[in-house]
């Protein structure tokens, strides 16, 4: 049994599970946590969970499934399709958010709870990374200088209407001690009934029946969703309005929040030392953070010439370059790219798409979305340039995922021979495709960059298809996740397996790909629409690619 990561418990932690758990104890819930790690098993050796009743342990890690820690059976991910739990206890003080995106889809299909246990005042929370280096954008500081007076001499009730990091950042900075706050309404219903700095968080059916005066909006990216929101409870309730984001836009909160963190966690750091080496690091070693990770580093040696760039993965990728921008190995000053406390702040994240979580990460503002950056190869050999599609049939965090009679049946009407990515001996066997097992990193990027089009998930193919702007067809979860694919100049269509027709929708997504690059239909059986009866889609496993 691995020794446990974490010697101590944080005090957030355990206050986070002193009010959370007695709901769930008190309802006789069953639970599992996630993931089955070192700090689980410390909180399992505490007995911090006392009577609740857990029945399984979640991780992504084939090697630990079928086995048992502190008593309890570890279990894949996936499998919560056909268990079931209550509730998610999620235990991770580095991971949660990208845990919490992988739960997710899993939570709204079967509404079951998730618990984020970590969440609070850990140094690597995105809240942490806001109030303490970020500033409050300008417009947001210049509104509540002419709001605010009013409503603490007027003694008026207010509730916020806001993105939780916002609000926090005004919060722990002593902004809204002099209000009356009677609530923050939270989109999300998961988090609705708890608390957070001593703000109770409401749902928004709870604000109908408020006693509340004013409203103030604190919603930066999502203003349009959010006035139609806050203007149907004001209305039922006779509230006033306040945006508090009035005047305030995108591009200007990404250059304050850009230059912060590059001019205190970078310039700063790095002046004070001699050596004018550094060493970019990416916490989550999965291979499209670190594709999106080797691309800032590249922006940010140009960005910083004067200084030797080094990035410890993927050496192959790097040398492939050619041009020794970013060196591989270790030493220097380590930067750790932050772009985790980006990519899963889904509501009021500036970043626009996944690679500008990085840039971000790493204290780059942007004026165009960035791509990912990738080298060129040669084309493999045997395999003819635009002569065949390449397929991944999916990963569980974008579950649902196509069903093996859908997929076959986009197969046998493809125009070009399909090329299945894997070896066929696990995962989902796939009837009239070719499987293909990469030798390498640099020949799956150069599959990929010499494809006709791609079919895949919302997973890391999606990202190095946008890099080398290969006409793909993503399937995704429908969920708000999807702004991670917003990558400009990149043919692509999206289908939500949710909506009716998903099969129709395929094949005339990819005819258009293929005849928007001016390639000739290989194949006499392309006959968009006339698919026949399909079988019902179904969420299944998948090849673990990302």
């Amino acid at each position: 049994m691995t020794t446990p990561v974490y010697t101590s418990v944080p005090e957030h932690v355990r206050a986070n599970l002193r009010f959370m758990l007695p709901r769930v104890k008190d309802r006789k819930l069953k639970g599992m946590i996630c993931p089955a790690g070192g700090f689980t098993e410390t909180l399992l050796g505490e007995d911090l969970f006392g009577a609740v009743e857990i029945v399984g342990l979640l991780d992504n890690d084939p090697s630990k499934h079928e086995t048992m820690v502190s008593g309890i059976p570890v279990r894949a991910i996936s499998s919560i399709e056909t268990d079931r739990p209550d509730f998610i206890i999620v235990a991770s003080m580095s991971y949660s958010r990208e845990i919490l995106a992988q739960l997710a889809p899993f939570s709204r299909r079967h509404r079951i709870r998730l618990l984020d246990i970590c969440r609070g005042e850990a140094p690597t929370s995105f809240t942490y990374l806001n109030t303490t280096l970020a500033p409050i954008p300008d417009e947001v500081l210049l509104n509540a200088r002419k709001y605010f007076p009013r409503l603490v001499s007027g003694r008026k009730r207010v509730v916020l209407y806001a993105t939780d990091s916002l609000a926090l950042n005004l919060s722990m900075r002593g902004m809204l001690v002099d209000l009356q706050i009677v609530g923050l309404i939270d989109g999300d219903h998961q988090y609705a009934g708890g608390e957070c700095q001593g703000l109770r968080i409401i749902s928004r059916d709870q604000a109908k029946n408020i006693n509340a005066d004013t409203i103030v909006m604190i919603d930066p990216l999502r203003r349009s969703e959010s006035v139609k929101n806050v203007c149907a409870i004001a209305t039922s309730q006779g509230l006033e309005i306040i945006d508090l984001c009035e005047g305030m836009t995108i591009d200007k909160a990404r250059s304050q929040f850009a230059d912060a963190i590059g001019g205190k966690i970078l310039s700063d750091q790095m002046n004070n030392r001699s050596s004018s080496k550094v060493e970019i690091r990416v916490p989550n070693g999965g291979l499209c953070d670190s594709l999106c990770a080797i691309s800032a580093a590249r922006e940010f040696a140009r960005r910083n010439p004067n200084h030797e760039v080094r990035f410890q993965q993927y050496p192959e990728i790097l040398e492939a370059y050619g041009d020794g921008l970013v060196m591989p190995g270790r030493g220097g000053y380590v930067i750790p790219d932050q772009a985790g406390h980006f990519i899963s702040d889904r509501w009021s994240s500036t970043a626009g798409n996944y690679q500008g979580c990085y840039y971000l990460g790493l204290g780059m503002n942007f004026d165009m979305l960035p791509h990912p950056e990738l080298p060129h190869a040669s084309p493999i050999e045997g395999l003819l340039p635009r002569s065949y599609i390449v397929l991944q049939t999916g990963v569980e965090a974008t579950a649902p995922n196509p069903s093996i009679g859908l997929i076959e049946a986009i197969v046998r009407n493809a125009p070009y021979r399909v090329l299945c990515i894997g070896d066929g001996k696990k995962g989902r066997a796939i009837n009239g495709v070719d499987y293909f097992s990469p030798a390498s990193v640099l020949e799956m990027l150069t599959l990929i960059e010499n494809a006709a089009a791609v079919l895949t998930s919302r997973a890391g193919i999606s990202h190095v298809a946008a890099a080398y702007c290969v006409p793909s067809v993503i399937w995704t979860p429908g969920d708000a996740y999807d702004w991670h694919l917003n990558y400009s100049d990149w043919n692509h269509r999206r289908i939500c397996l949710g909506d009716e027709g998903s099969m129709l929708q395929f094949e005339k997504s990819i005819e258009m790909l293929v005849n928007a690059r001016q390639l000739p239909i290989a194949s006499q059986n392309w006959l968009p629409g006339n698919a026949g009866m399909m079988p019902p889609l179904q969420s299944t496993g998948a090849f673990p690619v990302r």
